[in-house]
Order: structure tokens, then sequence, then C-alpha cells
């Protein structure tokens, strides 16, 4: 008996990380996550300048943008199954570099053919990162009684700060650099590929995946999620994340046509409310993350979600069915003011998610899992939901204020299917 306890007592042992470890996963995580959102939006930013750079259509250059929701699904297959096989390090490391590597390159595409395969393939590893970095963070506190869903709702906002580095330096290169502002913006986020060495060389490998490796019973990650009691978890699990992508994604996405478009507001007005919308995001993410520490994951998506219905309805009913106005210059007390700060609050599940996709997965198969999860909800419910939602509202005679109200089915369905999962609060992470 003694001797049992000892070897469990080792095992245990083996899983704890210094307080000098546990930092530099946090640090390389969230910076990872950062870069991410930064490279992720810094192409929105160029949407028109690069539209103009060719002499090509709007629309032409938003193909770009869609096709990079497709190859994220490659990117997180891809770098997920690396990651459950290779180690976290690796697979880290590697998605980082291949985003910043072909960003860095897209500076110097000489024709649109071009820029958009080298954006596809940047799309590849940004499809990587984030199931990943969360396996990772999890990992690291895999004790039950770590706040996991804190940690992670914090990690989710880098997703948001790497948003607001993209705007910043689309403003500095378009003001330095003129035409060829995109180029150096491209240029300059390519440098990012120093943080792939610097995970490499000063991130500690998970210990719980060291732990796991070796295990004869572990199979292959991306046939076992689909089989062996993981199939039904991976298919509420994407069923969940669609629809909450779309309960944030039909906002997130027509924000700004809102108030150009519907409400014919100017372009600093409309900076305004992208950056409240941004710091309302980072409130909801930390929140979704504290409940879900306090209440469970399962009330945590719920109760967000929540929030996100009663703000979609009450936007339905003032500014489609009444049609109230909002004025630029009186626009934070407007009533279509305070249902897009509820619908922008109504996505905090987002700080939920990480920690408890990461809990659904055993080690082996826990990058593959969520980042099958992630990537081909974010395809359907962020890329192609949104852009449905918009053909049925102006088929229907409506303008964008529809579209938005639209996002409700992703919200109420969020609620309703994640009472299907099972509850993971206090899950201990082990050596499954």
């Amino acid at each position: 008996m003694s001797q049992i306890k000892s070897a469990f007592s080792t095992a245990v042992a083996q899983l704890e990380y210094t307080s000098t470890e546990r930092s530099l996963v946090v640090v390389f995580a969230f910076l990872a996550t950062l870069f991410d959102g930064a490279d992720f939006f810094i192409f929105t930013y160029f949407l028109i300048p690069i539209a103009k750079y060719y002499g090509i259509s709007l629309v032409s250059v938003t193909v770009i943008q869609a096709i990079s929701y497709l190859s994220g699904i490659v990117g997180g297959l891809l770098f997920g199954t690396l990651a459950d096989r290779w180690g976290r390090r690796m697979g880290l490391a590697l998605t980082v570099a291949m985003y910043s590597i072909f960003t860095f390159a897209s500076g110097f595409a000489g024709d649109f053919n071009t820029l958009l395969i080298l954006r596809a393939l940047a799309g590849i590893g940004i499809g990587g990162e984030s199931g990943i970095a969360f396996a990772y963070l999890n990992e690291a506190f895999h004790g039950g009684k770590n706040h996991r869903g804190l940690f992670c709702g914090a990690m989710q906002t880098m997703f948001i700060f790497g948003g607001l580095i993209s705007a910043m330096l689309f403003h500095f290169t378009s003001v330095v650099y003129g035409r060829e502002a995109w180029r150096w913006a491209f240029g300059y986020l390519g440098l990012v590929v120093l943080l792939a060495v610097a995970i490499l060389i000063f991130m500690p490998e998970s210990k719980l995946w060291l732990a796991s490796r070796n295990q004869k019973k572990a199979g292959i990650p991306i046939v076992d999620i689909f089989r062996k009691g993981m199939g039904r978890t991976t298919f509420w699990a994407t069923v969940l994340m669609t629809f909450g992508f779309f309960g944030c994604y039909a906002i997130l996405t027509f924000a700004p046509t809102l108030w150009t478009s519907a409400y014919g507001f100017s372009a600093p007005s409309v900076a305004k409310l992208n950056y409240v919308g941004n710091t309302l995001a980072i409130i909801a993410y930390l929140i979704g993350g504290w409940l879900a520490d306090a209440l469970g994951r399962k009330n945590s998506f719920t109760l967000t979600a929540l929030v996100g219905t009663i703000g979609y309805l009450f936007f339905l009913v003032v500014a489609v069915i009444f049609k109230l106005p909002a004025h630029e210059a009186t626009v934070w007390t407007s009533l279509p003011f305070f249902g897009f700060v509820l619908m922008e609050l109504g996505y905090g599940y987002f700080g939920v998610q990480g920690s408890w996709l990461s809990e659904l997965y055993p080690t082996y198969a826990r990058t593959t899992g969520q980042n099958f999860v992630y990537y081909v909800s974010r395809a359907i419910g962020a890329g192609i939901a949104p852009l449905l939602a918009l053909s049925i509202a102006v088929k229907m005679g409506f303008d964008v204020r529809m579209a938005i109200s639209l996002g409700v089915i992703g919200s109420v369905g969020t609620m309703i299917v994640s009472r299907l999962l099972p509850e993971t609060r206090g899950t201990e992470l082990r050596n499954e």
C-alpha cells in the first residue's frame, strides 16, 4: 500500500509546475492569442485599400476573408493533431510561425491571386492557434480547484486586444506609407515569427502531455474524436459553438455597416462605437470566465446567451419594428445603442468555451478535438450564417438591422444546446 501511495505521489509531483514555469505558459499563450487576433483582424482594415490597389471589386477582396475561415479548419485539424502527437510547444510554435511568415510574405504579393494564396496559407496558421493555446493553459492549471474559467476568459480578451493592435497599425501605416500601407502592415506583423522562436526556447512543455504521450491506450486523435464515446461530445459541441458564433458575429460582422449605412454616422463616430464594442466584449469575456468558475460551464453559457437573446429581441423591437432613430450626437442615450450594448455583452460565453472544450476531451486528443469544434463552427457560424442572414433580410425587404436581429437564432440556440453537454467545473485534468 505504501508503494502505491508513493507511486501516486510521484506521478502527481511530475505534473506540478513551478511558479516560473506556469508564468511562462501564461505569458506565451496570451501573446500567441494576442497576435493571432492581430493577424486575423488586420486584413479587414485593408479591404478597401487593397481593392483600390489592385483595381478590383470589394466583393472580390472579401473572398480572401471567406477563404481564411475555411483554411482555418485545415489549420485546426493539422496543428491540433500535431500538438497532440508532437507536443503543445512544437504545435504552438509552428502555428505562430506559419501565420507570421505567410503574413510577412503577403506584403510582397505581386498580384491579387498571389495575395489570395498567401492569405489562405496564413489562415491555416491562424486556424491552429486557439485550441493549442487553450489546452496549454488548462493543462498548466490542471487541478480541479484552479480558476481555469477566469484564466481562459482573460486569454480570450487577448484576441480583442489583437484587433486593437491591428487598428493602431492600420492608422500608423496609412499615415506613413500611404498606398503601400497594407504591405508594411503585413511586414510588421511578420516579425511575430520571433515569438515562435521564443516559444521553442523558453516555453516549458505541457507536463500533462508528457505524462500521457506513451500511453498504450491512446489512439488516433482525428479518428477518436468521432468515436470512443467522444463522437457525441464533438457533435453537440460543434452545434453549440456554431450557434454561439452566429450569436456573436451577427452583431460583430454588421456593426460598422449598421452605424454607417442604416444611421449615417461619420467614420470617427463609428470608430468610437467600435472601441466601445471591443471594451464590452472584453468585459463580457471576463464575466463569462468568472461565472464559469462560480456557477459552472453550463450556467455561464446559458446566462450570458440569455443576455444576448434579450439584446437581440430588444433591438428587433426598437430598430426594426418601431424603427426608432439613433442620432450621431445623442447615440449614447439612444435605444438602438442600448440594444447594441446588450448584444455585445451577450457573447460572454466565449470567455467560457476555452476551459469547457478543453475539459471535454482527454489529453491525447485535446487540441485536435478543441480545434475541430472551434474552427468548423467558426466557418459556419461566423462565416456563412451572417451572410445568409443578410440575404434573407434583403429578400424580405429589410436592411442590415434585420440581419443583425436574426442573430437571436444564435443566442437562443446557444442557450438550448448548452444544456446538452456535461458539466465539467471542478474537473481535474489527468493523465487519461
